[in-house]
């Protein structure tokens, strides 16, 4: 389990430091910034999802069909991922809060365990 939060911590503080800069560097901070990144969020999970399992399919040859296979499911939910970002931040510029909020945390849903998952698999 050590190696598996050691393996998830470098690239949460990666995903970190894409928001800081995205979100801080040469621009002036907004709400409306900031709540659109956090929407994005789960789709910068989702690709580095992707990420570990192409790495998995390249490194470990004898766990290369099992990649694949969540590979191809994870580019799958990668696009009902953009569609949740997309509608999410319409629902926000519109207003609408709850639907917004609800979408995020359904994208999140989706992309949080594939990210675990795709960490346990290129760790064993």
């Amino acid at each position: 389990m050590d190696i598996i939060l050691k393996a998830g911590g470098l690239p949460l503080m990666l995903l970190t430091l894409q928001f800081c800069y995205k979100f801080f560097i040469d621009k002036e901070a907004t709400t409306y910034d900031f709540v659109i990144s956090i929407l994005e969020l789960p789709l910068s999970i989702m690709f580095l999802s992707l990420s570990f399992f192409a790495a998995l399919v390249i490194t470990n040859i004898s766990q290369a069909d099992l990649g694949f296979k969540w590979f191809l499911g994870t580019l799958i939910a990668s696009i009902f991922s953009v569609f949740f970002w997309k509608r999410s931040v319409v629902y926000y510029e519109r207003e609408k809060l709850k639907p917004a909020f609800w979408l995020g945390i359904l994208n999140l849903a989706i992309a949080a365990p594939l990210f675990v998952y795709s960490i346990i698999t290129l760790t064993n």
